[in-house]
């Protein structure tokens, strides 16, 4: 189906130019699991993509959210803004923070999903 999303098909999307940055989350002590994950680390180790690993307390829990942040190096200054998004959002979140998240992933202006 065109434009569905997962973790393979945002990887393509911004290995492709078609989306600046992916983000994926879980909670402290589950496993990242990514299919081809052999692909997309040898493009971190190439330097083609960037990945950061950053971790926030969820304030209302006693758990940690771990995040991955996956971007071409000339859009790594979009994953530091995530970051400042998501630490934000633990203390107030309302529908401009949600646009500029979405617009930091690529799912609103020049990034179309259905590329």
């Amino acid at each position: 189906m065109e434009g569905k999303l997962s973790i393979h098909n945002e990887f393509e999307r911004v290995c492709a130019d078609k989306k600046p940055m992916a983000s994926y989350y879980k909670v402290a002590g589950e496993d990242f699991y990514y299919d081809n994950w052999e692909k997309y680390a040898e493009l971190c180790k190439m330097h083609i993509l960037k990945k950061e690993r950053f971790y926030i307390k969820n304030n209302s829990q006693s758990f940690k959210i771990i995040y991955e942040c996956f971007s071409k190096p000339e859009n790594a200054w979009r994953v530091e803004l995530y970051k400042s998004i998501k630490k934000i959002g633990q203390s107030i979140w309302n529908d401009d923070l949600e646009k500029i998240e979405g617009i930091l992933l690529g799912y609103e202006g020049i990034y179309k999903l259905d590329q």
